[in-house]
């Protein structure tokens, strides 16, 4: 049950993160408009979900292998929401 929380925090923090970025071109919403009107808080609470979702895995899979297992899970998520993101602007 951890780790899928630990997922979830993971999406929820790079989202926030990626959000904050001036170059990436975001369609408005209302997560998105809270992301770029609060930038720096919205960049403080992705950290601290990431923060939080690698302390989860280094305490369900131990150190070394959390740190590995949570690490390649963001690359996947990161590289999920980086590549899916520019969909949104195909369908309108």
């Amino acid at each position: 049950m951890l780790p899928v929380l630990a997922i979830i925090l993971f999406i929820a923090g790079f989202f926030l993160i990626y959000n904050t970025s001036v170059r990436a071109e975001v369609p408005a919403s209302t997560l998105r408009n809270f992301a770029r009107r609060r930038v720096l808080f919205s960049k403080w609470l992705g950290l601290l979900l990431l923060i939080g979702s690698f302390v989860i895995y280094c305490q369900c899979y131990g150190v070394v292998k959390g740190f590995l297992m949570a690490f390649l899970m963001l690359i996947a998520i990161a590289s999920l929401i980086v590549l899916l993101t520019p969909l949104i602007h195909i369908g309108k």
